[in-house]
């Protein structure tokens, strides 16, 4: 899990995001100049959002 969210982290920097979200069921999703971008396709389970 560790990992994964390091991974959301700089692809968030790389692209000069401004908000990671992650709500369990949903794929995680960055906003990028004001628009929300799916990051990926893996879906967030209830476990990692709690950790």
């Amino acid at each position: 899990m560790e990992k994964r969210l390091t991974a959301y982290l700089q692809s968030l920097k790389a692209n000069k995001g401004s908000d990671l979200h992650r709500k369990a069921g949903a794929t995680v999703r960055v906003r990028i100049n004001g628009s929300l971008r799916i990051l990926g396709n893996e879906r967030v389970s209830a476990e990692e959002v709690l950790q």
